[in-house]
């Protein structure tokens, strides 16, 4: 019995590891042609929605999934509408079929909940492990990335190699080949923002970190995330991604404000600006004309022709759908090239939708708070630093949604993740935790 417990345990931390590690990078583990649309990670899903099944749904599970039954009744009817209906004035979603996308969102939604599920019953230090582990993931992308950028440049890869391993191949400003390894730019530029930022909080906390003999222990580890740091900063350029860029100052911003110290606040915003005006200067001087970069998304936003120009027209002709369809929408899963996730989904699944999502996650939020039986965790700084990279990731997905859609993207639900991981615990499982002894096995937490 206990090998088996054992054994069960062990399964479900590679499949919680896989669906972290594997996710972060996306199409570099490419499949058919056939199947471009859907990532690597994505085949995992029905594997641990099947094994974590297995076991009986705990109480909190349970009521997630009823709770979301007539959310996802609806998103069903309106995705089997967008399917069959026959308009020729509605462009069709040519990736996939809004059935299939509806698939993989339940999919990823009922995955996330199961795994975050089994993450809570484990210790802080599993938790924090696996934020780790999302940095070493986005790591071996960079290295890929800038592998498959020199690698163009010196003209040793064609763009016909480099699109086995990516959703798109696309050139920037002054005919630049912007990073995307496994994803797309704009979608890539958000990772490694986001990336970059966790790496700089946990440098803002190096001093605490060492104290507490949890990084930066080592020269060699200390050399790694400086490493990671410089990495995530030039990948972050190269993928000239403009949002990015936003939700990467956004971020600086945030994580100075949550110092606690006033003089501290300040302080740390000026050493992080300084230090990216000198990495700056150093790339521009020595390594590429990263002003060009600037200067040609300037030129794009105040240009009508520009990309901005582009997504203003969409954002307009999605409206006149909208008011064509304010009720219910055109279906779930119909629309394409919205550059809007807020106002895709308005125009997709109505007012109704919309308002049913609403009273959904209102709902979903009372439950997993459990506002009758929570009590707050003890403020460690890995629980400090788990609900700051929470709201990093926050920041991210709901920033780039405002010029892009990003609903199944592996960011968006490691965010969703991170929400329902990093929430005060319930007393039950709290009192549980303070009963235990120090022995863990595979980060599980049990009395000894």
């Amino acid at each position: 019995m206990h090998s088996t417990t054992q054994h069960g345990t062990a399964l479900s931390i590679l499949l919680i590891k896989s669906y972290i590690f594997i996710g972060i990078l996306g199409n570099l583990i490419p499949l058919t042609s056939a199947l471009k649309s859907i990532r690597f990670y994505h085949l995992l899903l029905p594997v641990i929605v099947v094994y974590f099944l297995r076991r009986k749904l705990r109480i909190q599970e349970f009521k997630i999934i009823i709770v979301t039954f007539p959310l996802v009744l609806y998103l069903l009817i309106s995705a089997i509408y967008a399917s069959y209906v026959d308009s020729e004035s509605i462009p069709a979603f040519s990736a996939q079929n809004p059935l299939i996308r509806f698939a993989l969102l339940y999919f990823l939604f009922i995955s996330t909940v199961l795994i975050s599920s089994d993450i809570n019953r484990k210790t802080i230090d599993f938790k924090f492990d696996l934020i780790l582990l999302y940095l070493k993931g986005f790591l071996i992308t960079a290295v890929v990335g800038i592998f498959f950028f020199v690698g163009y440049y010196v003209h040793l890869l064609s763009v016909d190699f480099i699109l086995k391993f990516q959703v798109q191949v696309q050139f920037g400003a002054g005919g630049l080949l912007r990073i995307s390894p496994g994803s797309y730019p704009n979608e890539y530029g958000t990772v490694s923002s986001f990336a970059l930022s966790v790496i700089t909080l946990l440098f803002i906390n190096k001093k605490q970190l060492l104290r507490e003999r949890i990084l930066f222990i080592t020269r060699t580890q200390t050399a790694f995330y400086v490493m990671c740091w410089i990495l995530s900063i030039t990948v972050l350029f190269l993928a000239t991604t403009r949002s990015a860029y936003i939700s990467f100052v956004l971020s600086l911003i945030f994580i100075s404000y949550t110092q606690k110290a006033r003089s501290k606040k300040v302080n740390t915003l000026l050493k992080m600006i300084a230090l990216f005006v000198i990495v700056y200067v150093i790339v521009q001087r020595f390594l590429y004309d990263i002003k060009s970069i600037f200067v040609s998304g300037f030129n794009s936003f105040v240009e009508l022709d520009g990309s901005t120009g582009s997504r203003i027209e969409a954002w307009m002709s999605n409206l006149k759908y909208f008011s064509d369809n304010p009720m219910f929408g055109v279906g779930f899963g119909r629309l394409l090239d919205t550059h809007n996730y807020y106002l895709q989904l308005l125009c997709e699944i109505g007012l109704t939708g919309l308002i049913l999502f609403a009273i959904t996650f209102v709902i979903i939020r009372n439950i997993h708070l459990g506002k009758k039986s929570i009590i707050e965790a003890p403020q460690t700084i890995k629980y400090e630093l788990l609900s700051k990279v929470k709201s990093l990731a926050i920041l991210h997905v709901l920033w780039f949604a405002t010029n892009n859609h990003n609903l199944n993207h592996h960011l968006t639900w490691f965010c969703v993740m991170l929400i329902l991981i990093s929430t005060p615990m319930p007393k039950r499982s709290y009192n549980e935790m303070s009963i235990c002894n120090t022995k863990t096995k595979g980060g599980e937490m049990y009395a000894g």
